[in-house]
């Protein structure tokens, strides 16, 4: 099942042969020693025998249907023709993302690409038609008082006898299970804006110093524009939220349980809603250098024209002088002579200004490009230190270190192209 708040439900549905069966797949012991969503397991698929974990065949899943980033050859492309230095480019991106796949990318600072979280509930849901579980054993506990439902926390477990109840307790789980796994989601978005922020705030500090006035005008419309996509994505976690309150109408479930589930979904809003605040306030502090640099910069055009009507001065008082060049004592070669040097002085300091103007913003703008062809190089060299240690990596299955080396490679392969397209506005 798939939910507009970046959330992604799959139910794992096994049949198995008795309690002692139950007992030996998943017993508490060997999950310990090797997750259960990660062991190798022999699977018949279109007709064809698989072996592959399940956490493997759900990234395969998503990397093949709804993000195939690395399998889709027209998304390739559209990565490899995206400049990040040009805004029309990035909007182009978007565009035509929405259109290929249907999906609309948060953007947490300036990044383009996406993230993800697992969140596997540590409780599972048996339907014991048999009747093989004791009840009558202290570790159980009764949770509805409508339906024939129990929960064992030594044991991870919640049982039904009957495939109504436990339909019915499904849909409830499967709400809360959803509304905690929504709110991960908005996480995962608020962890990406804390590292950006935080790369962000290290380069202002190694820039303080800096004079490239490209830098700072382009610092503060990217602050600017992260405000706004902050307020926008705020907006609809907002709305969002006010039209989930119904997931938390659980109508299985005896009034304990409904609290102690409530509880930890308030606890991990909370959390989230501190969070939030957070990135707001730091989001205010980013624009604080920017706006002291604005006003350093307003000080010292105050100055400039304070220059110029220096200049203006000058020329003002240049009129009686003309005035004398035109008196009969002067010849009138000294007269054309003098009167072109007092028109060219304007000509030639307004001349010089401007030509020394365009050439800072030129090499300001080489320095800002230079400064992101190095972020992208620490980048890429991230991406393929990343890469060697997978591989190197023996615990991982092979059939997810596949999936993994070639999202790394992708990765690689669009950063390379972004370098290249850098590199060659620099020249």
């Amino acid at each position: 099942e798939i939910f507009s708040e970046r959330t992604l439900l799959f139910d794992m549905i096994l049949d198995i042969e008795g309690k002692k069966t139950f007992e030996t797949f998943l017993t508490n012991e060997k999950e310990n020693e090797s997750p259960f969503a990660d062991r190798i397991f022999t699977w018949e698929a279109n007709g064809k025998t698989v072996d592959s974990s399940i956490i493997a065949i759900v990234n395969d899943f998503i990397s093949t249907k709804v993000f195939p980033f690395t399998t889709d050859e027209e998304l390739i492309q559209l990565h490899k023709d995206t400049d990040p230095t040009e805004k029309e480019s990035i909007a182009r991106y978007d565009r035509k993302l929405k259109e290929m796949i249907g999906i609309t990318i948060e953007k947490c600072g300036q990044n383009m690409g996406t993230n993800s979280a697992q969140r596997i509930p540590r409780q599972r849901i048996i339907l014991d038609q048999k009747r093989e579980f004791d009840i009558n054993d202290k570790s159980w506990e009764k949770i509805s008082d409508n339906y024939d439902l129990y929960k064992s926390d030594s044991l991870a477990l919640y049982v039904a006898f009957t495939e109504k109840d436990c339909i019915e307790f499904i849909k409830d789980f499967k709400n809360n299970h959803l509304y905690e796994a929504i709110i991960g989601g908005y996480t995962v978005n608020h962890d990406m804006w804390s590292t950006y922020i935080g790369k962000l705030s290290q380069e202002l500090l190694d820039n303080l110093d800096n004079e490239n006035e490209v830098y700072w005008r382009n610092l503060r419309l990217k602050v600017e524009e992260f405000q706004l996509h902050f307020l926008k994505q705020n907006t609809q976690r907002k709305r969002s939220f006010s039209s989930m309150q119904q997931l938390t109408n659980f109508k299985s479930i005896d009034v304990k349980t409904r609290k102690e589930w409530q509880k930890v979904i308030d606890k991990s809003e909370q959390g989230m809603f501190r969070y939030i605040d957070d990135l707001k306030y730091d989001l205010d502090n980013l624009a604080t250098p920017g706006h002291t640099h604005d006003e350093q910069t307003l000080q010292r055009e105050t100055e400039k024209t304070n220059e110029r009507i220096l200049l203006l001065s000058f020329l003002a008082m240049s009129i009686p002088m003309m005035g004398a060049i035109f008196s009969p004592n002067f010849s009138l070669y000294t007269k054309i002579l003098s009167a072109m040097v007092l028109c060219m002085l304007p000509m030639v300091y307004f001349s010089v200004f401007r030509f020394s103007r365009m050439r800072r913003q030129k090499l300001d703008r080489r320095r800002d490009l230079t400064r992101k062809k190095e972020n992208w190089e620490a980048m890429l060299d991230w991406h393929k230190n990343n890469l060697e240690e997978i591989k190197k990596d023996t615990k991982i299955a092979e059939d997810l270190k596949e999936n993994v080396i070639q999202w790394e490679l992708q990765n690689i392969s669009v950063g390379e192209s972004i370098l290249d397209k850098i590199k060659k506005k620099i020249k």
